[in-house]
């Protein structure tokens, strides 16, 4: 085993830092969209625009698209679970349930 040089370990933990900081952004991306589907709008938004904000947030949930999906896998989130557990908060699991959810199983929702 070779020693480290000088830098080698500066470069690692930058990386890791770097990581850290990546899921903290994507956390308060998701953090952001979850306040905007249970309408915790700021007081500036008019209604049409709190309206509009929340029913957008919703469906981005709902949808489970490629975004979403990357959004909770870059801040190592499931996103199954956090879809699954969203649509339940928000009311919308039942009437959105022909939007299919993959493989939501109960032990995934200690989130």
């Amino acid at each position: 085993m070779r020693p480290k040089s000088a830098g080698e370990g500066h470069d690692d933990a930058n990386h890791t830092g770097e990581r850290s900081r990546e899921r903290q952004l994507w956390c308060a991306v998701i953090g952001r969209a979850l306040q905007d589907a249970i309408g915790e709008l700021g007081p500036g938004s008019s209604v049409n625009g709190q309206s509009r904000a929340r029913e957008e947030a919703r469906r981005w949930f709902a949808d489970n698209g490629h975004d979403f999906r990357e959004a909770c896998d870059s801040a190592g989130l499931d996103p199954d679970a956090i879809r699954d557990r969203v649509l339940r908060m928000t009311g919308a699991h039942e009437t959105l349930s022909r939007v299919p959810s993959e493989s939501v199983r109960p032990d995934m929702m200690g989130l």
